[in-house]
């Protein structure tokens, strides 16, 4: 071989062993890309699917709501307001009561009657009885009848004719419009022993007392 054709083949092979050493090289770089072009997108897949079952759990999964403990301040001005209806009730309560003992009040003049001109026994109760039932019933002359029958409780108030004879003097003036006098005098009935409470509740005279409160308390649980 001439020196020649000898630099020519050396030449050759250099310039081959070149090409060789920049396509590996070329070749190591494009897998390198294609690596972290496929891990790219393994990761941005990876994420898509995690969003997707995120999203499938929100809209089917069950939805757990935590309990949350009310404002304190809430809870104080419900315990507040509470008490302010409980001593409301108080107070109509005691409101009530002090009507009542004043509307019996009036009845000091009565009562020293009663005590002075009878009724004094059973035989001048039963007659008193009679003449007011028929002032009554008959002549519709709930006032006088009222007179009467009182006198009959002052002298006898926890005798069977006393109480019978407070609950005719509710009669009486629930006939007469007077409901409050009325429902104090039923339930001074009910004290003295009255305890016909079918007929109360049946009796038409008392029929303007049916939606009165006192009137419902007073029949609670009989």
């Amino acid at each position: 071989m001439s020196k020649y054709f000898a630099a020519l083949f050396v030449l050759a092979i250099s310039s081959s062993a070149l090409a060789q050493d920049d396509s590996t090289e070329l070749k190591s770089r494009i897998m390198e890309k294609v690596r972290a072009k496929l891990a790219a997108d393994r990761s941005a897949l990876l994420n898509r699917i995690g969003v997707i079952i995120d999203e499938e759990l929100g809209k089917k999964g069950p939805s757990v709501k935590t309990p949350t403990a009310p404002p304190e301040g809430d809870a104080d001005v419900k315990a507040l307001e509470r008490k302010m209806r409980q001593l409301e009730e108080q107070k109509e309560q005691l409101a009530s009561e002090m009507a009542k003992a004043k509307r019996l009040s009036a009845d000091d003049a009565l009562r020293a009657e009663a005590k002075k001109d009878g009724p004094h026994d059973g035989e001048e109760a039963q007659e008193m009885f009679d003449n007011a039932l028929e002032l009554h019933d008959k002549d519709k002359n709930f006032r006088e009848a009222i007179k009467l029958f009182k006198r009959i409780y002052y002298n006898f108030p926890k005798s069977k004719m006393g109480a019978i004879s407070a609950y005719n003097a509710a009669c009486g003036y629930a006939l007469s419009g007077q409901k409050e006098e009325a429902l104090d005098w039923l339930e001074l009935s009910v004290k003295s022993g009255y305890a016909d409470f079918d007929h109360l509740r049946k009796d038409t005279d008392l029929d303007g007392l049916r939606d009165e409160k006192r009137y419902k308390k007073l029949l609670t649980d009989r």
